[in-house]
C-alpha cells in the first residue's frame, strides 16, 4: 500500500473512531433523559401505592372497630338479657319445693 493510501486510511479510522465519539456524545443526553423519565414513572407509582394502601388500611381498620364495636353492643344486650332470665328463674325457683330448691341452693350459695 503506497505511503498516501496508508495516511489517508488513517485519516478515514480517526475521522470515523471521532464520529463515534461524536455520536456517543450525542445520545448520551437523550440516554439520561429516559432514565430519569423512568425514574419520575415510578416514583410516582410508588407515591400511588403508598396512598393506595394507606387508604386500604384505613378502611380495614374502620371496619375492624365497626365489628368489635358491633360485638360489644351484642355482647351487651346478652348479659342483660341473660341477667334478666338469671333474675326471673331464681323468683321462680324461689316458689318451689323439693329437689329443684335444693339444686338452686347447691349452685348459688
Amino acid at each position: 500500500m503506497p505511503a498516501g493510501a496508508q495516511e489517508q486510511q488513517q485519516a478515514q479510522n480517526q475521522i470515523g473512531a471521532l464520529m463515534g465519539q461524536f455520536q456517543q456524545a450525542n445520545q448520551y443526553p437523550g440516554q439520561q433523559l429516559g432514565v430519569l423519565q423512568s425514574a419520575i414513572a415510578f416514583h410516582r407509582e410508588d407515591v400511588s401505592l403508598k396512598e393506595n394502601l394507606a387508604a386500604a388500611a384505613q378502611r380495614s381498620a374502620a371496619a375492624a372497630r365497626a365489628r368489635l364495636e358491633s360485638a360489644d353492643i351484642l355482647l351487651e344486650t346478652l348479659a342483660w338479657q341473660d341477667h334478666s332470665d338469671l333474675l326471673r328463674t331464681r323468683a321462680a325457683l324461689e316458689k318451689v319445693t323439693g329437689a329443684w330448691r335444693q339444686l338452686d341452693r347447691y349452685i348459688y350459695n
